[in-house]
């Protein structure tokens, strides 16, 4: 759809109970089938179907770039999105970090600064979600956010975080610590 026209589409999650939701979340991009010169960009962010894929609509504030969503594996309806941080940002406030929807991705909160993360910063750089269920925390996701934590060209600055309370704390997993 338009919406992602010269964009790039680093994600897709389907809803898991219900095949019709699906949430794609985009990045920059400027090359692909559809490619002009100089085009007019569509707003990256987290999108949200409700038809399979037919229709979309933006649910992410801003002009934000998404690099994974990730349905949360204990509760349905909250849904996570990593997200891109840069150095020289339209919306330096507001961009990148980590975001959560507990209301099935219709709003999406700043979590960055919570919990035993970091504040958030241009140093966020790219970050990663994913999670699983784990019988040694019964009820909780288990949670693994990496954040390059390196829009500034450094090397070697990345972080690994991980919540066993799905995502209510996080601890640094120090032994992770200096990837690129």
């Amino acid at each position: 759809g338009a919406q992602f026209a010269n964009r790039s589409v680093p994600t897709v999650e389907v809803d898991r109970t219900s095949s019709l939701v699906v949430y794609a979340g985009s990045s920059s991009g400027i090359f692909g089938n559809s490619c002009t010169a100089a085009p007019t960009l569509p707003d990256r962010g987290v999108y949200k179907s409700t038809d399979g894929g037919a229709t979309w609509t933006k649910k992410t504030p801003s002009n934000l770039r998404v690099s994974r969503i990730l349905q949360d594996p204990q509760t349905a309806t909250t849904w996570w999105a990593a997200m891109v941080t840069s150095g020289g940002s339209l919306f330096p406030a507001d961009e990148g970090g980590l975001r959560k929807s507990i209301d099935n991705g219709e709003t999406w909160n700043q979590v960055a600064g919570t919990g035993g993360l970091p504040a958030l910063a241009t140093s966020w750089g790219r970050a990663w979600i994913t999670g699983t269920t784990d019988p040694d925390f019964p009820g909780q996701s288990v949670l693994y956010l990496s954040s390059a934590q390196d829009a500034g060209g450094g090397q070697g600055q990345g972080r690994v975080f991980k919540s066993v309370d799905s995502g209510t704390t996080w601890t640094e997993k120090t032994a992770a610590r200096g990837f690129v």
